[in-house]
């Protein structure tokens, strides 16, 4: 619940079950408060022309190169005469 008198409504003072009064006022703003200078042209956002990690990526996959696992069947025919099911 909020009580406050009519004439003066700079103070409020909130009512809460199972919690003590208390008062608010309105907000003060500081000196340091308010709206923010625009960012100068030179310190903006500026558009890319490339990616750095995909370029790094790009230049470790040359170096790099992704090759085939190597898979052995040198098992399998000695198992098939031994008469074991594969």
């Amino acid at each position: 619940q909020v009580v406050y008198d009519p004439a003066d409504v700079s103070e409020l003072t909130i009512e809460v079950a199972n919690h003590a009064p208390w008062t608010a006022r309105p907000l003060e703003m500081g000196e340091y408060a308010g709206r923010r200078p625009p960012v100068p042209d030179h310190l903006g956002e500026t558009p890319a022309d490339g990616s750095r990690v995909l370029a790094a990526a790009k230049k470790r996959a040359a170096r790099h190169p992704v090759s085939s696992p190597a898979i052995s069947f040198r098992g399998w025919s000695s198992a098939e005469e031994e008469g074991h099911d594969v």
